[in-house]
């Protein structure tokens, strides 16, 4: 066989938000070929689940790093096929898509893609891949690297965003497994201070202070370095403007896994349709009819056009 009838597969760190968790869990997108395969597996499903009526029910949700990593490096030589999707529940089984995996002497083969919930549905279209065993088995080690990043990031630090009605947005923090929220409202907007804080961290700030007014308290995030550059202090302090005692929280976390903690919500909030460039107050069809009441989405550009965010589109 030919290089010219390789493909190339690929794993990518994402995350996903199973049932009702506040805080995203760190899985793994697969591309083929420089293409999202979830994505053709969900263009595969629709027309089938459109003839049932419920279009919504085609597609998967990511998995972890380990459960990949079990299905491509240990169950495969077990079963006649493994899960590579899952359901946003969390539990793969619910609604998985399975593929048969063929290891041989130089090549891995992935075909007889299925699901057996929908034992009908045909996943032909999806045919089969022929990868370079060196450089899949590669991609399939790199499953645990993703793997120990996950668990730092569930030990140390997380962020998660919900958005609320009326121009107000918790925001969830875990410090070592100490949990607080914040409740931002769009009238004092953090989100471009929080943009220019991750900025220069990613740059190798060694200092940086965020203030988010709320009503009644502040939230004030610190940030500094210790010795060894790459880990972080990092400090929530929750002050009440009444002058009654407020809280404070603390942890450690290394800087890139702090980044990647906002990077994942982030990302599931753009995923959910929230643009902080155009948050106010007003329900999605409110009609803007005074020449004092605009909407921002005249007179601002998506704050997802910054640059910085193409890591949502190409992660």
């Amino acid at each position: 066989m030919n290089s010219a009838e390789i493909d190339l597969i690929e794993f990518r760190l994402t995350s996903y938000c199973y049932g009702p968790d506040k805080f995203p869990t760190l899985t793994v997108e697969i591309y083929i070929n420089g293409e999202n395969f979830r994505d053709k597996v969900c263009d595969v499903e629709r027309p089938f689940a459109e003839a049932e009526g419920n279009p919504g029910i085609a597609g998967h949700a990511t998995i972890t790093p380990r459960e990949l990593y079990e299905s491509l490096h240990n169950d495969y030589l077990e079963f006649d096929s493994v899960s590579i999707f899952g359901c946003g529940c969390g539990v793969i089984d619910c609604w998985p898509l399975d593929v048969a995996v063929d290891v041989g002497i130089k090549t891995v083969t992935w075909y007889g893609f299925n699901m057996y919930h929908r034992e009908k549905w045909d996943y032909a279209e999806l045919g089969k891949f022929v990868f370079d065993k060196q450089q899949y088995f590669r991609e399939v080690d790199k499953l645990l690297i993703f793997e120990k990043q996950g668990l730092d990031i569930y030990k140390n630090f997380q962020v998660a965003f919900e958005p609320q009605k009326y121009g107000w947005i918790k925001m969830y923090m875990s410090l070592e497994g100490t949990r607080c929220v914040a409740n931002l409202s769009y009238l004092f907007s953090p989100f471009d201070g929080l943009l220019t804080l991750l900025k220069d961290l990613e740059s190798g700030s060694s200092y940086e202070e965020l203030n988010i007014d709320e009503e009644g308290s502040c939230t004030n995030i610190k940030i500094e370095t210790t010795e060894a550059n790459d880990i972080l202090n990092v400090m929530v302090i929750q002050e009440n403007a009444d002058d009654t005692p407020g809280k404070c929280y603390s942890c450690q976390s290394s800087r890139a896994n702090f980044i990647q903690a906002f990077k994942m919500a982030f990302r599931i909030l753009e995923d959910e349709g929230f643009d902080p460039n155009f948050w106010d107050e007003h329900e999605p069809d409110y009609i803007y009819d005074d020449e004092d009441d605009v909407n921002p989405r005249d007179v601002m550009e998506s704050f997802w056009n910054d640059p910085w965010f193409q890591f949502l589109r190409e992660p």
